[in-house]
């Protein structure tokens, strides 16, 4: 597990809830051409994806992010093939109070880990196929999506600002470690702000 610099004994991170979320991030390399396979040799830790009918090559962000102050958490880099659930359960920070997450993060496993912890399970429900959402679960994903939202800053900061709409380098671990001095830069920035405001 990776994690950003930690600043709550500065007292900038409530913990009162985590943000989580996953975003796909182009892999340095070109696809592979559809009749040579999945993989690109010069980067095999880069993979395919689906998203919204889209195909994508690259990898994947994990942000951890905390809801009050906005304040990266953790961070993980992993291939785009990977399902945001399965990093669900790694990103949660143990001493928040609830976490949130999308759709994609829709799992029992996830969700008993959470009860287990005690932590306040704000994650969106998936409707079942054929099967009309009942009315209480789309008002939930409603209010906690409100919150969760919070997190997009952060990953519009990576990409926008520090240029991770791409990655710069070939391989898993070189890319991960290049997030993680994304993230300090990021939380350092956003530190200042926090104090200024103080």
């Amino acid at each position: 597990m990776t994690r950003s610099i930690d600043n709550s004994t500065r007292g900038l991170i409530v913990k009162r809830g985590t943000l989580v979320d996953a975003t796909i991030i182009a892999a340095a390399v070109k696809p592979p051409p559809h009749d040579e396979g999945q993989v690109n040799p010069r980067d095999p830790d880069a993979s395919f994806t689906k998203k919204n009918g889209e195909t994508y090559f690259g990898y994947k962000a994990h942000l951890a992010v905390d809801e009050e102050s906005g304040i990266v958490r953790q961070a993980e880099m992993t291939s785009a093939d990977l399902h945001d659930s399965q990093r669900g359960e790694a990103m949660i920070q143990g001493d928040e109070e609830a976490y949130y997450g999308d759709k994609a993060y829709d799992s029992a496993a996830l969700r008993k880990a959470l009860n287990d912890k005690k932590i306040d399970d704000k994650i969106a429900y998936k409707a079942k196929r054929g099967a009309q959402q009942p009315d209480w679960q789309r008002w939930f994903n409603k209010t906690a999506s409100s919150v969760r939202v919070g997190v997009e800053p952060a990953n519009a900061t990576m990409k926008n600002w520090y240029g991770m709409a791409r990655v710069r380098y070939r391989s898993l671990v070189r890319n991960n470690c290049h997030l993680q001095f994304v993230v300090m830069a990021m939380n350092m920035k956003r530190a200042r702000v926090l104090e200024a405001a103080a």
